[in-house]
């Protein structure tokens, strides 16, 4: 997971250069960045705790996470914005907590906002994230005693 870590960095470095390209520059807002990696990093904990305690039980569970993550991923706003869409349908994007991050980045990168702006997506997210985590450590105590039988 560190080695993914170090890939991401290089990339959110690539992401700046091509910003400041299109006039962009970093900011204070670019700060920002730490926080949301940070974001990121235990949202990733949370499901891979849940996903790698299940996996040895469900083999086929890997093939599902990545059908569910796509979907995920494509309802974020990495290459569009929120703003293509009518404001009525705007919830239904923010309950994807990759949302959050996503926003996040943006409003770094562009310098259009700050977390404390997204009071309640920031609450959302942390909520959301913590019950993932809570989930992710009972099911891993709960099937610990069996991981000696299946793997």
């Amino acid at each position: 997971m560190l080695s993914n870590l170090y890939t991401h960095v290089f990339f959110i470095a690539i992401a700046f250069i091509l910003t400041s390209l299109y006039h962009f520059y970093p900011t204070l807002y670019s700060v920002q960045i730490i926080y949301y990696l940070f974001c990121l990093i235990m949202f990733l904990t949370g499901l891979t705790w849940i996903t790698a305690s299940i996996q040895p039980f469900f083999s086929d569970i890997s093939q599902l996470i990545g059908v569910v993550m796509q979907i995920l991923m494509w309802g974020t706003p990495i290459l569009w914005s929120i703003n293509q869409f009518p404001a009525q349908y705007h919830f239904l994007f923010k309950l994807n907590p990759l949302f959050y991050i996503v926003q996040g980045y943006r409003d770094s990168f562009f310098g259009t906002g700050w977390i404390w702006e997204h009071a309640g997506m920031t609450a959302y997210f942390w909520a959301f994230t913590l019950v993932m985590m809570i989930i992710g450590s009972v099911i891993y105590n709960r099937l610990k005693p069996h991981f000696s039988d299946v793997l």
